[in-house]
């Protein structure tokens, strides 16, 4: 599951891994220690190797460096490409409701907090990161099946063939 930060993947994630019976890991859970502080690279690379490792999950979260990964192990590939705006909305919502608390989908002592960092990140995926996605996605020479959703209707219309 890819796609900016605030488009839906965890939520997605969550709804497919109960349809399905699926383990659901989020990487945001390994890429980061407690205060956002990131992971040693190479402590983020076994985890998400134990992961990709298993024989059925879902893995919730971008990370380009080593989406080409995934894709070998993967069955399917759900890219939510929805517009900033949303993104951003989705943002401030959870943000609004959240602050403070830390959950599931983040690791242990990351708390919801406002971060200008992450808000420019997600003005800017569109015009920076989504083309480097898009092309390794037009690159898979994997069976990996890729599905891109360009709206949360289209998400939602998906969600009610489950």
């Amino acid at each position: 599951m890819i796609g900016c930060g605030g488009a839906g993947k965890s939520t997605l994630s969550n709804i497919l891994a109960k349809q399905k019976d699926l383990p659901v890991y989020h990487l945001d859970v390994i890429s980061y220690g407690s205060n956002w502080q990131e992971t040693e690279e190479s402590v983020f690379q076994k985890n998400h190797q134990e992961w990709i490792d298993q024989e059925r999950w879902i893995i919730d979260g971008t990370m380009v460096n080593c989406l080409d990964v995934r894709l070998k192990r993967s069955d399917m590939t759900i890219f939510v490409d929805i517009p900033a705006w949303q993104c951003i909305y989705s943002i401030f919502k959870r943000l609004i409701l959240n602050y403070g608390q830390t959950n599931k989908e983040m690791a242990e002592g990351c708390k919801e907090s406002f971060d200008w960092d992450f808000l420019i990140y997600v003005l800017k995926f569109r015009r920076k990161i989504r083309p480097e996605i898009l092309e390794i996605l037009g690159n898979n020479k994997t069976n990996c099946e890729i599905v891109i959703f360009s709206s949360r209707t289209q998400v939602n219309e998906w969600i009610k063939t489950l």
